[in-house]
């Protein structure tokens, strides 16, 4: 059985003390902060521990998390406590966390209402790579905050796209990248352990390269097989096949109509709506919606696949959010099989070592034409 440990610090790095969590559980999403829940018997001497100004051992929002895996930090799971419970009648101190991410979350982009244009950002058809290297530096610039490694951020796409962001506007940042992620051919991000933001364009990995492959039922005839433990299979249908995108304005907000038209004759026509509030730009504007469409006309179909690490060879570093990989297994007659995007992996680790994690991904492929997008009232 593998050894996890949680590792504490300080806001300078400090480290505070190491422990063994119990009942730890943590999510490692793709393109949103990760989270982490683990509970600490109040037997544990670090209990006793004064390390905040109200003397307690960890405070939400003053302390940061790192976790382990045989002294080895996982990719990326690091970041803030967000919150710490003492349960009534239970001998432990439950605590929660969000990687740095989420510290995106938290923070606006800067506005002095004495001096209103000293933050104005306009920015027209610029590598989508300078237009957040200069959102997030104005907004990291302010005092006490997070020292986010923003050198990954150099012009290097062929992603052209437009913000806009206006006096006030309270919007968070992370949001603020999440909407320029989705234009077209948008592109997957995260913020590593060690504070380095990076950014995957047009995507975390190749489509075309398997990081894995699942397999339930008979592999005799497969090269390489790794098998799941338990499956099942949703189909919720489309989010839309008709979009209505809004934009900004000077007078009134810009809006584009975009319909599927396979999607619509498969599904029928299935209203969806997104608000690109900060894009100013009527072309940039239609990326952004086409993209939006594409995803949106593609059937939900959630696929959880339960599985044992160590069926996976090296799965903690092959295994990641973002790659691709294969799935072949019958469910009561029902083939659920296909090229698959990894999107998050849910993990429970027990007392006692035991790793049993589950993997959720979306389709790559329809079977119908998801690029035939026309402009449609």
């Amino acid at each position: 059985m593998a050894n996890w440990q949680i590792r504490h610090r300080t806001h300078n790095g400090d480290l505070l003390h190491t422990i063994d969590p119990e009942n730890l559980n943590f999510t490692i999403n793709l393109d949103d902060p990760h989270d982490i829940s683990y509970e600490v018997s109040t037997d544990n001497p670090v209990i006793e521990e004064e390390n905040t100004a109200e003397g307690d051992w960890l405070g939400a929002y003053q302390h940061d998390w790192e976790l382990l895996r045989d002294g080895e930090i996982i990719t990326g799971m690091a970041g803030m406590v967000t919150s710490i419970n003492i349960p009534s009648g239970q001998e432990v101190v439950k605590v929660t966390g969000k990687s740095w991410l989420h510290y995106l979350e938290r923070r606006h982009y800067p506005f002095d209402p004495h001096n209103p244009l000293t933050w104005r950002l306009r920015m027209h058809n610029e590598d989508v790579c300078d237009i957040i290297h200069e959102m997030l530096t104005a907004t990291l610039s302010r005092d006490y905050s997070l020292n986010i490694d923003l050198l990954d951020l150099v012009a290097r796409t062929t992603f052209d796209s437009s913000l806009r962001i206006e006096f006030g506007d309270t919007e968070d940042m992370l949001s603020k990248i999440k909407t320029l992620a989705e234009g077209k051919p948008g592109f997957d991000f995260e913020i590593l352990e060690n504070k380095e933001f990076r950014l995957y364009y047009p995507e975390y990995s190749d489509p075309t390269i398997l990081a894995f492959m699942m397999i339930t039922g008979s592999p005799e005839t497969v090269v390489h097989t790794d098998s799941a433990l338990e499956t099942e299979w949703t189909d919720n249908g489309p989010e839309g096949t008709h979009l209505l995108a809004f934009g900004a304005g000077s007078s009134y907000k810009m809006g584009r109509n975009y319909g599927s038209t396979e999607g619509q004759q498969t599904f029928r026509r299935l209203d969806h709506s997104m608000d690109f509030g900060d894009q100013p730009n009527f072309d940039a504007l239609e990326k952004l919606a086409k993209g939006a469409l594409r995803a949106a006309v593609r059937p939900q179909r959630e696929v959880p696949i339960k599985v044992a690490p160590e069926n996976i060879n090296d799965f903690w570093n092959v295994v990641r959010p973002g790659v691709y990989f294969e799935s072949r297994t019958n469910i009561y007659g029902h083939q659920v099989t296909g090229t698959k995007k990894l999107v998050s992996i849910d993990a429970e680790i027990t007392n006692e070592g035991e790793e049993l994690v589950e993997l959720h991904s979306t389709l790559w492929k329809a079977w119908y034409d998801v690029d035939g997008v026309v402009e449609q009232i």
